[in-house]
């Protein structure tokens, strides 16, 4: 018999790319931030998975987390987002194997 593993998922689904992080989920160690990418574009159909520091440790190496927006209002947002960005993004880009691998780490 195998363990059940549950975590919370906050999914963000957009029509071709975005990437967004709010302070209001530091809260949450282990919820999951889902950016589902190109369900209108299927060019860049991608899905990632980060946990709160990991996609605040992204927006920390875009520089992000030094603007206005995130210091004054603990939010950030791109619909544009660079080569960089998808870069750092790429090690987060899920398969169905590796969604049991983040799913499980989440709840650990």
């Amino acid at each position: 018999m195998t363990a059940f593993t549950a975590v919370p998922i906050q999914m963000k689904a957009v029509s071709a790319r975005s990437f967004s992080i709010n302070r209001k989920y530091d809260k949450f160690p282990n919820l999951l931030h889902a950016y589902v990418w190109g369900i209108q574009a299927s060019e860049c159909l991608a899905t990632y998975a980060l946990t709160q520091r990991e996609a605040v440790a992204v927006a920390d190496s875009m520089g992000y987390t030094a603007t206005d927006s995130w210091r004054i209002s603990g939010l950030y947002s791109t619909t544009k987002p660079s080569a960089k960005l998808i870069g750092l993004l790429e090690p987060y880009l899920m398969t169905p194997e590796q969604w049991k691998a983040k799913v499980h780490f989440a709840a650990s």
